[in-house]
């Protein structure tokens, strides 16, 4: 692995985390939902945390995902919207990445929009810590073969036109959002990825009715 190729954003949240939070990531359990290789972003918090859980649907990836990761990793090759109803995994995660992709996938999946809902079931009863995605002008949007992916996102941001979000928006929308859940946020802020001048990290530490 090399370093020079680890996520710049990620690393910041790290900093955050630890140094203005107070977090203790090594005592952290954490899952990347969307592992893929794992040489970006997982490969910096994975170094932090006691124990991190890698996630990827795709098994070409598998050995490079092992190879990237330290010893403290647990590697598994499926779907994680599957992976993610085992009761193994209740309550198991201090910290939730999802490195999601854009526009729709799989057979009904769109962005973090369906993902979220899998944290009440695997994040810890008293604080979690979740890190997604968010574009806030996806490429590509107004063709036709992205139809699907403007109508999942009006649909849920409750917006007509999602084309061009602004990050005051994006931050505002989801600590409702997981208030709407039950959750209560002790904290939510934004982080830049420096690959994409629009595509940012929403990190949020939620605490509370977790069931």
């Amino acid at each position: 692995m090399n370093p020079d190729n680890c996520d710049v954003g990620m690393r910041r949240i790290c900093e955050r985390l630890q140094d203005d939070l107070g977090l203790d990531l090594s005592s952290m359990t954490a899952l990347e939902f969307f592992a893929r290789d794992g040489s970006w972003q997982t490969a910096v918090f994975a170094n932090l945390v006691k124990e991190v859980h890698a996630w990827e649907i795709d098994s070409r990836f598998e050995k490079d995902l092992i190879a990237n990761l330290p010893e403290n990793s647990k590697v598994r090759i499926g779907d994680s919207y599957q992976i993610g109803k085992e009761q193994a995994f209740k309550r198991k995660f201090d910290m939730i990445v999802f490195d999601n992709p854009q526009g729709c996938y799989g057979e009904k999946y769109c962005e973090h929009f369906d993902a979220l809902d899998y944290i009440p079931f695997l994040g810890k009863e008293k604080t979690t810590t979740v890190v997604f995605n968010v574009k806030l002008s996806p490429y590509d949007f107004y063709s036709d073969e992205n139809k699907a992916w403007r109508e999942r996102r009006a649909s849920f941001y409750g917006l007509d036109d999602t084309s061009n979000l602004e990050l005051n928006f994006v931050t505002s929308f989801y600590k409702n959002y997981f208030k709407s859940m039950g959750l209560e946020v002790s904290f939510l802020f934004s982080q830049s990825r420096p690959q994409e001048s629009d595509l940012f990290y929403v990190v949020a530490g939620l605490t509370g009715a977790i069931n």
